[in-house]
């Protein structure tokens, strides 16, 4: 399985697997706000999983235009599937570009998006977060990206007076920070590696023809959680794809609220792999048929919580990562992770090193043993500060316990 090395939750990939969110949840063990946020994510918004984007400043545009366009791969309805495609590549067409290597990029995006359109290339979302792998110039990435820009800085100056939620129109708002909708485009929506900032956020809607939700998760003292929903222009979003994406302060990923390969493969292979996309219990009993005639060794390599052991095979509780073939029990993983249990890590460390724990928990085992790390690294070198801070304070005292007592010696004689 191809490794995604990751830095404070920012893939280097351009596009990272599909995660639960515990995973997200266990980046911030010791942030009660974000931890609030996250649950709230889970149990109020009805969020499943997350999936990371590669952090050049593309972030927002990266995400949308994947989210989007995987939403048309894996869409059921096929009339749904066809007009949402076929409304995209209308979109995509509307563009040109002065660059040979961007044209050339661009022609490969469209024909991608028309084969999609009649009912054949990428058959999955796996097959489809494949295809972003390239990061060269001419990447079907970085054609994503750039048409996302494009369309978005189009729409911004074809549409000065389109009203933003707020009540100011985009020129309006432009105005009050002394930009127009002409230079706002061309210096911070079309550049390459600009991050999204400003009205880009809600015109992409219109711009796209989506819903977009877009989670706002805090690290300060912020508890609630801010969930915000721009439409493309009126109340009516059915049959519009959704698009939900998160942010935490300067970077941009994707959200879920399914498994997009178990949607897929589920209409693709039918009632069996509908089974696995069911409630922890009743994915369970599939998992523990499919182990008919497995020895205890093969259930001890694979089916194992560094907590609870073989008894998660039994508890409801487990979940089977879609990226490996590892299980984790969901109480141990979202509730003794938040808590730090100490003991619990060290024995996933453990399990970790022996390659027998979901990639997808041993990656919040290190980051949160890397942060311990740096808690303690810090917490000495204040401790040093002090002990510096007070051998100096005890110098001069005895300095001046030294000049009092000359001073009353002189003072006798």
């Amino acid at each position: 399985m191809a490794h995604h090395a990751v830095s404070d939750g920012v893939i280097d990939d351009n596009v990272g697997p599909f995660e639960p969110l515990h995973t997200l949840r266990l980046k911030f063990p010791c942030n009660e706000s974000l931890q609030n946020q996250i649950t709230q994510l889970e149990q109020e918004e009805g969020y499943c999983g997350w999936r990371r984007a590669r952090g050049d400043g593309n972030c927002f545009y990266r995400s949308v235009g994947v989210l989007l366009v995987e939403e048309i791969v894996i869409a059921l309805d096929v009339d749904l599937k066809r007009s949402w495609g076929a409304e995209f590549l209308q979109k995509l067409e509307t563009l040109r570009f002065t660059s040979a290597l961007e044209t050339q990029a661009h022609r490969q995006l469209l024909y991608s998006m028309r084969q999609v359109v009649e009912g054949e290339g990428w058959a999955s979302s796996k097959q489809f977060m494949q295809s972003l792998k390239d990061k060269s110039d001419t990447s079907l990435d970085l054609a994503l990206v750039r048409a996302l820009r494009h369309l978005i800085a189009k729409h911004i100056q074809e549409n000065p007076t389109w009203m933003l939620k707020n009540g100011m129109t985009v020129e309006g708002l432009l105005a009050v920070e002394d930009s127009t909708p002409e230079h706002f485009a061309r210096n911070i929506v079309l550049p390459m590696g600009r991050d999204a900032q400003g009205v880009v956020i809600p015109v992409t809607a219109a711009a796209l023809g989506i819903e977009l939700k877009v989670a706002m998760l805090d690290r300060g003292d912020k508890s609630h959680l801010n969930v915000e929903t721009y439409l493309p222009g009126d109340d009516d979003t059915s049959g519009r794809p959704v698009v939900n994406v998160q942010i935490r302060p300067g970077h941009y990923d994707m959200l879920y609220t399914e498994n997009p390969e178990v949607a897929k493969s589920a209409r693709a292979a039918g009632p069996r792999a509908a089974a696995s996309s069911a409630a922890p219990s009743e994915a369970l009993g599939s998992t523990v048929a499919s182990l008919d005639g497995a020895n205890d060794e093969e259930l001890q390599e694979r089916y194992y919580c560094g907590q609870c052991k073989a008894d998660c095979l039994l508890c409801g509780n487990v979940t089977i990562c879609t990226s490996c073939d590892y299980t984790y029990c969901l109480v141990c993983a979202e509730q003794d992770a938040v808590k730090s249990n100490v003991s619990w890590l060290m024995s996933l460390a453990r399990r970790s090193s022996q390659g027998k724990i979901c990639r997808h928990v041993r990656e919040g085992v290190q980051d949160m043993h890397q942060q311990m790390a740096e808690c303690a690294v810090r917490a000495k070198q204040e401790v040093d500060n002090s002990s510096r801070i007070l051998t100096g304070l005890k110098a001069e005292w005895n300095n001046r316990e030294d000049e009092l007592e000359s001073d009353l010696n002189a003072a006798r004689e």
